[in-house]
């Protein structure tokens, strides 16, 4: 018996395959007479040259038959292999990483709800130009509520000031041209007239009439009760103003740089910052006039500490949100 240990393997396989095909050779050769030649009868030489090929294509033709046997075992062994080491993989033991869903982005609060309406109010100076400079540096727009009560030597500058605001943004209000108390108060046809000088003014300098506007001292001021009585305002005054198509706008934070004495730059920042604290909208109140040097040293400051606070900036129209003293 052949030992079992020289034919254990892939190459054992081949070797015991190697002999089969050596025994079965050996085999048609015995049959086919190759042994004894001289024994068998002489034959025509054609015939046997005959009979000798086709001896050879039988033996060719066995040993094909053979060679693809041992292929076809080799390649049988093999994928039997291949299917242990696939089924060894598909093991249920082996940890296979868990996907997580990716996280989608959440977007951050939208702060977009709290506005912040800065204003400046009166004789436009080189202040203007400062504000005006700031502005621009943190791409802020804002509402002037300019007059004209300088010198007529002046009227270049204030033009060329209109020319810039409405240039870049800004939205320009009414605030009469001549700032006067005693006579814008004393009748409601002189407040009308003074109002209608300045929008010509703008719109010679800046292309627009303005619909907007802001009344010196505030709707509620205590000074046109000199001139007119306490009830001018409220009764007369307003409601014409409405019929001929402006909006009014008073002020719930005021940067007190209104005072008689110069604030201190910290003071106004102070004053801006504290008095917009809790409001959704707020309509910020500060000027622009030769005097006020603080305010405009204040305003990067200001505007600053308002983004901190979450407000975004926007300019006031006849449609904005509108803070009333007087209705």
């Amino acid at each position: 018996m052949i030992n079992e240990f020289y034919f254990k393997g892939e190459e054992g396989l081949v070797k015991k395959l190697a002999l089969i095909a050596i025994v079965m050779s050996m085999t048609v050769c015995i049959l086919s007479g190759c042994s004894k030649v001289e024994d068998k009868p002489k034959i025509e030489n054609n015939k046997v040259l005959a009979t000798n090929e086709e001896k050879n294509l039988q033996s060719q033709s066995s040993q094909s038959e053979i060679n693809k046997v041992i292929d076809e075992k080799i390649i049988a062994s093999k994928e039997e292999k291949v299917e242990q080491k696939i089924e060894q993989n598909s093991n249920p033991t082996v940890a296979v990483p868990e996907i997580k869903p990716e996280k989608k982005h959440e977007e951050a609060p939208n702060k977009t709800d709290k506005i912040v309406y800065l204003t400046f109010d009166d004789a436009m100076s080189n202040n203007t130009i400062k504000i005006l400079d700031t502005l621009k540096k943190y791409n802020v727009k804002a509402t002037f509520f300019p007059n004209i009560i300088d010198k007529p030597e002046n009227r270049e500058f204030q033009r060329q000031m209109l020319k810039r605001m409405a240039a870049e943004g800004h939205s320009i209000g009414n605030h009469t041209a001549s700032h006067n108390y005693s006579y814008v108060y004393s009748s409601v046809d002189n407040y009308i007239a003074d109002t209608n000088k300045l929008n010509d003014f703008i719109y010679e300098a800046a292309g627009i009439r303005p619909n907007i506007l802001r009344f010196p001292g505030g709707s509620n001021n205590q000074v046109s009760w000199r001139y007119s009585g306490k009830e001018f305002m409220g009764k007369q005054l307003i409601p014409k103003m409405k019929e001929l198509g402006y909006q009014y706008f008073d002020w719930n934070v005021s940067s007190s740089d209104a005072s008689a004495t110069t604030l201190s730059k910290d003071a106004i920042i102070k004053n801006v910052l504290n008095g917009a604290k809790g409001k959704q909208k707020a309509i910020v109140l500060m000027h622009e006039s030769a005097a006020k040097t603080t305010t405009a040293d204040a305003l990067s400051n200001v505007i600053e500490g308002l983004k901190a606070m979450g407000y975004n900036f926007d300019v006031l129209t006849k449609d904005s949100y509108t803070c009333q003293f007087t209705k």
